[in-house]
């Protein structure tokens, strides 16, 4: 299986488990952060 690291607002997870309603708003504020397995980030 491939893991797709970029946010289409269909297959990413958090995408995928939200209203549609929500979708608009995740769109225009969304960012797209890579983390390593165990990796904390503290922004």
């Amino acid at each position: 299986m491939k893991k797709n690291s970029r946010c289409d607002l269909n297959t990413c997870l958090m995408c995928k488990l939200t209203l549609k309603e929500w979708r608009p708003a995740i769109e225009s504020h969304k960012r797209n952060f890579i983390a390593k397995k165990g990796e904390v980030s503290t922004n």
